[in-house]
């Protein structure tokens, strides 16, 4: 048993480094703002006229958005009384598609971001929507984030199967849940 806890140690491992390198890599841009701005690259506006954009639903009209324009990424849907938003995203590139109700008119927005875009893009990417390129992602990030769980555990049942004394180990246990368990209720409750 110890030696099959060991190698499911070591497979999460292997499954977890390639996602945590590159999360810690797109999040620390993110929290140094300062040093690794966000630009624009490049923003164009356009106009189109897209026959029977205005009567179709949401499938139909991202369908349409995507053939006539070859959009692609995840996408999003939001409307109101005056007009439909669509969004195609993925990392360094947006599209923004505005059609106001009851017209074929659609307004688009396209953004392409700088590499610093791109990264912080890659960190808040998320969801099974999008292509199958999105789906296998959005895969590896659930596996990643299960093999952080086994990864934990395993190393708990190697740590306690090795260690004659269990004091220290359960005092840093205890420690860091004690830690873990007050900011989640002080980002909950107090702030």
């Amino acid at each position: 048993m110890y030696s099959l806890i060991r190698k499911i140690h070591l497979f999460s491992t292997c499954i977890l480094l390639v996602f945590i390198v590159m999360y810690f890599v797109s999040g620390w841009v993110m929290i140094m703002e300062g040093t690794f701005p966000r630009k624009t690259v490049e923003e164009v506006k356009t106009s189109e006229v897209v026959e029977s954009i205005g009567k179709a639903d949401d499938k139909q009209t991202i369908q349409l958005l995507k053939t006539r324009f070859g959009f692609s990424g995840q996408f999003d849907v939001q409307k109101n009384d005056r007009r439909k938003r669509i969004t195609f995203f993925h990392p360094g590139t947006n599209v923004e598609a505005l059609i106001p109700n009851g017209t074929d008119s659609v307004k688009m927005t396209l953004r392409k971001g700088n590499g610093i875009s791109t990264l912080q893009g890659f960190h808040r990417l998320h969801g099974y929507k999008g292509g199958w390129n999105y789906f296998l992602w959005a895969f590896m990030y659930d596996l990643s984030a299960l093999s952080m769980i086994v990864f934990s555990l395993t190393g708990f049942y190697l740590w306690y199967k090795t260690e004659s004394n269990h004091l220290t180990g359960w005092l840093i246990f205890g420690t860091f849940s004690a830690f873990t368990a007050f900011i989640v209720f002080y980002l909950m409750i107090l702030s």
